[in-house]
């Protein structure tokens, strides 16, 4: 109960933007937008799966703790009363999480996020095989 969590959300929106090709990077936002496109549910898998499993291990633990934050903010949004459903989460992370979304002076509308709205919930369509982080000091 000492931090704010308008803070982390802030700090968690600004330290995305900072990342100097994005998580995904061009292409692979472009890959993924790609993806998303497709008709057929088990070719997005496989794409989706070949598209994080190429990743470095480290983009994918950020990924594994980044969805798995995001998740219970959406689950407890109702009983913290935050209204941080996964829409409302899609909405406000979308511009630091995908930059081609606001990259070149593009400012990401609600449009384009519910354009590129799919499910109204996530479930990966893999089994994350990421080795434990090696703590240095």
């Amino acid at each position: 109960d000492n931090f704010s969590v308008y803070t982390i959300a802030s700090v968690l929106k600004k330290f995305l933007r900072k990342l100097p090709e994005g998580i995904f990077g061009r292409e692979g936002e472009q890959e993924l937008f790609s993806i998303i496109q497709l008709s057929d549910t088990e070719q997005q898998r496989d794409h989706i799966h070949r598209l994080i499993t190429s990743m470095p291990a480290v983009t994918q633990h950020l990924l594994v703790l980044l969805f798995g934050t995001f998740r219970v903010i959406a689950m407890n949004a109702g009983r913290a009363q935050t209204g941080m459903t996964s829409e409302a989460l899609g909405v406000s992370v979308a511009p630091s999480f995908f930059q081609s979304c606001v990259a070149d002076g593009k400012t990401a509308r609600m449009e384009d996020v519910i354009r590129f709205k799919y499910p109204d919930a996530i479930s990966l369509p893999f089994s994350p095989k990421v080795p434990p982080l090696k703590q240095t000091l």
